[in-house]
């Protein structure tokens, strides 16, 4: 969303750029647990100052995970882990080795090559 805003308010703009550099923060395991906070704050900033549909409206977006999806949040930020498997710096593979049959079928489709 942050490149769609117009660049016109700067609540917007700057709104949309802050809330992706705090949730790329969280998504590499980097969160802190005031971000929670500083999301909720900038979206109700953008809200209310917000001089079109986009800044007033995006934050809707971030309210909603905050209230129905803390879980998430919390997992990243204090366990580093991401229960949806999307966050790619938060999720890691392992062989197990007593299951493991050495065929080598997994390293043939190892995005990274680290099998």
């Amino acid at each position: 969303l942050a490149d769609e805003s117009c660049g016109k308010c700067v609540p917007c703009r700057e709104g949309l750029r802050q809330m992706l550099y705090i949730f790329e923060r969280i998504m590499d395991g980097k969160g802190k647990e005031e971000d929670l906070k500083l999301l909720g704050d900038l979206s109700i900033m953008m809200k209310e100052a917000s001089m079109c549909a986009l800044g007033t409206t995006a934050p809707n977006i971030v309210l909603t995970t905050l209230k129905y999806f803390k879980e998430e949040y919390e997992a990243h930020i204090y366990y580093n882990m991401c229960p949806a498997k999307v966050c790619k710096s938060l999720v890691t593979y392992v062989i197990e080795e007593e299951k493991c049959a050495g065929c080598g079928s997994c390293a043939k489709v190892c995005p990274v090559n680290a099998i």
